[in-house]
C-alpha cells in the first residue's frame, strides 16, 4: 500500500511487472520498476470504512523504529541514527520530509531543517543530488514502511543497524516493514492516546484536539463529520 491505494505485481514464474488499467480492463503492464503510477487500485471494507495509511508527502514527520526517532546528524559525513525524542519544539533534526521525485516519480526523503537529502546509503548525501540514485521504493504494511532502493542504487531494503543507524541491505522485503511514520501535526493527540488506560476510545482530530472519550465497544465514530480522525494510535476515515 502507499497513499491509501495499491499495487499488483506479478510474481514467480509470471515475472514482476506491474498490473494496469486499459480500457476498463485489468492488463499485465509492461514495467517492473517501482513507480507511484503504479498505485492504482483502491480497497473497501463490508462496513464502507477505510483504515488510512500513516504516510504523508511534502509535511513534516517522524519516522520511529523501536520508540526512537531518525536524527539528523551534525555532519554529512556522520550516520543518521535513532535517538529518544528530543523535548524542543523548535528542533528540526528528527522531522523529515517525504516528496515525488517528479523525474522518476519515486520518492525523494530530507531533512526539514537543513534540507540535505538522504542518499542510498541511509546517509546525507555528499555528491549533487541525482534522482536515479536518490529516489526509493515506498511500501506499507501493517501501519509500518518498507524502504527500498531503486534505479541506479539497486533493489536492497533500508534496515538499522546494532548501534541505531540507518542503513542499506542486511533484511528481505519480509524484514524491511519497520518503520512507522508519525505526522508531526498529530503526534499530541497520539501520544495521549497511547497513556490510555484501555477501558475507552479516544478519539482525536489531526491537530491533536479531543473530539470524544466512549466507552470500548461504543461506535467510536458513529455521528462524526467526514474527516479523518486519529483513535488509539491510528487514523481513521470516516466518509
Amino acid at each position: 500500500m502507499f497513499m491509501n491505494k495499491y499495487a499488483v505485481q506479478n510474481a514467480q514464474s509470471a515475472g514482476t511487472n506491474y498490473w494496469v488499467i486499459s480500457n476498463n480492463r485489468i492488463n499485465k503492464g509492461s514495467s517492473n520498476v517501482w513507480s507511484t503510477d503504479n498505485y492504482i487500485f483502491t480497497l473497501d471494507y463490508l462496513d464502507g470504512k477505510l483504515y488510512s495509511s500513516s504516510f504523508v508527502l511534502n509535511e513534516p514527520v517522524y519516522i520511529i523504529y523501536q520508540g526512537k526517532y531518525l536524527t539528523a546528524s551534525a555532519s554529512k559525513a556522520q550516520a543518521l541514527t535513532f535517538k529518544n525524542k528530543k523535548k524542543s519544539a523548535t528542533d528540526k533534526t528528527q522531522l523529515w520530509i517525504f516528496s515525488i521525485d517528479t523525474t522518476t516519480k519515486r520518492i525523494k526523503l530530507v531533512n526539514a531543517g537543513n534540507k540535505y537529502y538522504v542518499n542510498e546509503k541511509g546517509v546525507f548525501g555528499t555528491n549533487a543530488y541525482y534522482p536515479s540514485w536518490n529516489t526509493y521504493g515506498i511500501r506499507e504494511r501493517n501501519g509500518k514502511i518498507s524502504i527500498q532502493n531503486q534505479g541506479d542504487a539497486g533493489t536492497e531494503f533500508w534496515s538499522v543497524s546494532t548501534a541505531n543507524a540507518l542503513q542499506k541491505g542486511g533484511v528481505s522485503e519480509d524484514q524491511s516493514y519497520i518503520f512507522q511514520i508519525v505526522p508531526k501535526s498529530a503526534t499530541t493527540g497520539i501520544s495521549t492516546i497511547r497513556n490510555s488506560n484501555g477501558t475507552t476510545d479516544t478519539v482525536y482530530n489531526l491537530n491533536g484536539q479531543l473530539v470524544r472519550t466512549v466507552v470500548k465497544g461504543t461506535p467510536a465514530t458513529e455521528g462524526l463529520s467526514s474527516g479523518i480522525y486519529v483513535i488509539n494510535g491510528r487514523k481513521v476515515v470516516v466518509k
